[in-house]
């Protein structure tokens, strides 16, 4: 039969029964006294009519201190210990009793080890010897092994969630040489230890398109039942992101992460072109070339001119008459020379007379004061602005040369 625990004490008295025991179907009786017998859950020997024909062993239990109720199970536990069941009538010799059962299941136990290492379970109708197992290996429940044992690794699959805390390791206890590869994963982690690597609010940049387990994706979208769903990124998420118990996460879409100043904590601000006000060019000048037209009228200075002129003539004859000084034979080209025609007077009746090309040379000076000079005309006066230059006054892009990423937040 099975192994149970059965129940002992010292100096029992001997009583009497006062009801008949039937051979079967008789789930109690009642004895005259219980003195110093065992109660509780865990059942005991009892000898009826002991060293008799009809002496028997029955295995019983007595529930209450005092009680005088005996109880018996089930005709299974009647006729024990070499024993068999049959009618006792009142008024025979009753007593707790230690039986060969008990004393061969502590031989039984004793024996099961045998080398160092050995461990004993209760198997499925008696006891169980489970060997010493290989070294590094760790005790396993095992329905299907006869001890209900085995020895083995523990891996991820047989590791209850959030089993292993920081109170049960102790300081240096575990290292890379204890971890099997692969082994501990952020599941088998104590939910407290990743939060402390990784508090819920860390904003991480990532190539990939959708947000790692247990993050969120910074891409505009409403998460619906944050509050209970992340209660730890709910704690420390601004009240701005917040829509009754949904969390409106920003967008990171053309963003780029900025140190918290006069912006408030999680808000959006700046952005990617800016108009150049008036107000925000620097101090410069401009160089304007104006230009007038003038009349300017001077005298003339002081100066002298030079003169040539040049006569030319043929060969000319003269011929003079002493006595009525008549021209008797002259040539003349020249009719320009005064007085014409030329005489020449002398003193021996006729002479002649030749006057070959050539030229006179006339000189002097024309004076004046110092010049006198005139300007006429008018300057116009130009007031007002240079105007904007033509500029086109459009925003400018102040993009920054970059990566493209997905920002992700820790949601737990």
């Amino acid at each position: 039969m099975a192994k149970t625990r059965r129940a002992y004490t010292g100096a029992s008295v001997s009583t009497t029964t006062q009801s008949d025991i039937n051979a079967s179907a008789t789930p109690q009786f009642t004895v005259q006294a219980a003195t110093n017998w065992p109660y509780g859950s865990d059942p005991f020997y009892v000898v009826v009519n002991p060293g008799t024909a009809s002496e028997e062993k029955i295995l019983v239990s007595r529930t209450n201190v005092g009680s005088a109720n005996i109880e018996i199970a089930s005709d299974s536990d009647r006729g024990q210990d070499g024993t068999s069941a049959v009618f006792h009538a009142a008024g025979s010799t009753v007593y707790p009793v230690f039986t060969a059962v008990d004393a061969d299941e502590a031989n039984e136990l004793a024996a099961m080890w045998e080398s160092k290492g050995d461990l004993v379970s209760h198997g499925a109708s008696t006891f169980a010897r489970l060997a010493v197992g290989s070294d590094d290996t760790v005790l396993i429940a095992d329905s299907s092994a006869g001890s209900g044992l085995a020895w083995g690794q523990v891996d991820t699959a047989n590791i209850a969630a959030d089993a292993v805390t920081n109170a049960k390791i102790a300081t240096g206890a575990v290292d890379t040489a204890e971890l099997a590869a692969g082994a501990v994963t952020e599941t088998k982690l104590d939910s407290a230890v990743v939060s402390k690597l990784l508090p819920a609010g860390t904003i991480a940049a990532t190539i990939k398109s959708s947000a790692d387990t247990g993050w969120l994706l910074l891409d505009g979208s409403t998460v619906t039942g944050a509050q209970s769903t992340y209660p730890a990124l709910w704690a420390v998420a601004p009240t701005a992101w917040k829509s009754g118990s949904n969390l409106v996460l920003p967008t990171m879409a053309n963003k780029m992460l900025f140190g918290q100043s006069t912006t408030a904590l999680g808000a959006s601000g700046g952005a990617n072109s800016k108009t150049i006000a008036q107000a925000n060019l620097p101090t410069h000048q401009h160089t304007i070339n104006h230009g007038h037209a003038h009349n300017i009228t001077a005298d003339q200075a002081a100066h002298s001119h030079t003169i040539s002129v040049t006569v030319n003539s043929n060969t000319t004859k003269f011929v003079y008459n002493t006595e009525n000084y008549a021209t008797t034979d002259y040539i003349a080209t020249d009719t320009s020379i005064s007085p014409h025609p030329y005489y020449v007077p002398s003193a021996f009746g006729m002479a002649v007379a030749n006057v070959s090309s050539h030229s006179h040379t006339a000189s002097g000076s024309a004076t004046s004061t110092d010049p006198a000079i005139t300007v006429s005309g008018s300057v116009t006066s130009h007031t007002g602005s240079s105007g904007d230059g033509g500029f086109a006054n459009t925003a400018l892009d102040v993009t920054n040369a970059h990566l493209a990423v997905n920002f992700q937040i820790k949601a737990h």
